[in-house]
């Protein structure tokens, strides 16, 4: 996990501040979750969020 941001319903351009710096031409994924109510990320607890077929909702970006 580079970082977590905590977003309330809607449309969001957010910016996330990271906990390590990424590595130019790698290529990292960002990966929606569901807060379990607590308001804390925790990747053990917070569900994934997934499409209508199931597959999680997540967009691979290049660093640069």
């Amino acid at each position: 996990v580079l970082g977590a941001k905590l977003l309330d319903a809607g449309v969001h351009q957010p910016t996330v501040n990271l906990l390590r710096d990424t590595t130019e031409g790698e290529y990292y994924e960002v990966v929606l979750y569901k807060d379990d109510g607590d308001k804390d990320f925790d990747l053990n607890t917070d569900p994934l969020m997934t499409e209508s077929s199931g597959s999680p909702i997540s967009m691979q970006f290049e660093a640069y």
